[in-house]
């Protein structure tokens, strides 16, 4: 994935597909010049949030009611 193409997505929650295999659940936000980052509910320290889009393989939205 592209930091255009993530630039493109709502906020909210996802689960993250990596192209190495596996997912996370992670939230997706943007910061003040609308860049869209990840950070997944497993990751800890300096990498979170994240802006390395080209690790993800495809999103899929959570719904929360």
């Amino acid at each position: 994935m592209t930091q255009a193409q993530a630039n493109e997505l709502p906020l909210g929650l996802y689960r993250i597909h990596w192209k190495d295999g596996g997912s996370s659940l992670a939230a997706v936000g943007y910061n003040y010049k609308g860049n869209h980052w990840f950070a997944p509910t497993n990751w800890l320290g300096n990498s979170v949030p994240s802006y390395e889009w080209i690790l993800v393989e495809c999103v899929i939205p959570i719904k929360v009611d």
